[in-house]
């Protein structure tokens, strides 16, 4: 994150009014949280060097993924559409060549996730199994009405949100059982959830919302029913300044910041104990209620969600002026 820090106190810039049906994508500032018994278990575990798999890795959250990752120590499967106009990817693999592996990745052709699974599959640095697949790349559309968007346009936003990640996931399985305490991370939003549109958080983006909460409920399928060691933790990482949510307004959330904070999630995530978790990236409201297993006596996870998701209503409905 960009700052100066002013040896005199200087009055407070004026900040533009957040839009009302945007309030639901601007969580509260990061608040970094005292560790727990659990996170510093899971921190402890995750000091060795890691193999990642990012999608979407040329710009925005993707980019800063990557970044933080290789800053760690991990080695990154980096997969973007244009690898050659991927510039400042580029210039982190060539940076980190050891550890910065860029690739061609569409992940709305099935033939293009096929390619990127063998080539991850095939390489020396994957041998011995994937610790980490972040599926991050997504298209949004906004505004869009549900009143004038197209089947098209429908297609494609499932497509790239709901398929690529399906298939991708399905292929990556294999690689990720052979390492103890692998997560799969799909990269949501707040607009996916039914409960956060209903309390002040609606705006025209009917096809995102539409596939994002598809999303959601693949990587709940994923979880409850293929598993098997696998933590399966859906994100959302705030409103963030990236292409994306500068498009839409004044993003208040720092791509450092969000992935900073998600990366703390999913190093807490490597016991097991946030599988079927679905959490924003400060953590907010999901430090209890969201840490429900799926698979739990009477449900706990589906309870989780449900809490984590008021909460975040609750939260927007008290930001508002």
């Amino acid at each position: 994150p960009r700052g100066i820090y002013d040896l005199e106190p200087s009055p407070p810039a004026p900040v533009a009014p957040v839009p009302p049906a945007l309030r639901i994508l601007a969580p509260p500032p990061l608040v970094v949280p005292a560790p727990v018994a659990s996170m510093a278990t899971s921190a402890k575990k995750s000091r060795g060097p890691e193999v990642w798999v990012v999608t979407g890795a040329s710009r925005g959250l993707g980019l800063e993924w990557v970044r933080q990752a290789t800053s760690r120590g991990h080695a990154v499967f980096a997969g973007c559409r244009t690898p050659a106009s991927a510039t400042d990817l580029q210039a982190l693999a060539t940076a980190n060549p050891s550890l910065v592996t860029v690739l061609p990745l569409d992940v709305a052709d099935e033939t293009s996730v096929a390619t990127f699974s063998d080539a991850v599959s095939g390489a020396e640095g994957a041998a011995g199994g994937v610790d980490v697949l972040v599926n991050n790349a997504g298209v949004a559309t906004i505004p869009e009405s549900v009143t004038t968007t197209t089947a098209d346009n429908m297609r494609h936003h499932f497509g790239v949100n709901v398929l690529g990640p399906m298939l991708l996931t399905q292929r990556m399985l294999p690689l990720l059982k052979q390492k103890s305490g692998a997560r799969a991370i799909m990269i949501s939003t707040g607009l996916s959830s039914n409960e956060a549109m209903l309390s002040g958080g609606a705006m025209e983006c009917c096809s995102y919302s539409v596939s994002k909460a598809a999303a959601n409920m693949l990587w709940t399928q994923f979880a409850t029913t293929a598993a098997e060691g696998v933590s399966f933790v859906t994100l959302h990482p705030g409103w963030v300044a990236t292409d994306m949510g500068l498009s839409v307004g004044p993003a208040p959330v720092q791509p450092a910041d969000s992935v900073a904070g998600m990366m703390r999630i999913v190093e807490e995530a490597k016991d097991g104990g946030l599988h079927g978790a679905f959490m924003a990236y400060d953590g907010a409201a999901c430090a209890t209620s969201a840490r429900a297993a799926h698979g739990a006596a009477g449900g706990e996870g589906a309870h989780a969600r449900g809490g984590m998701l008021r909460a975040t209503a609750a939260a927007a409905a008290a930001a508002a002026p």
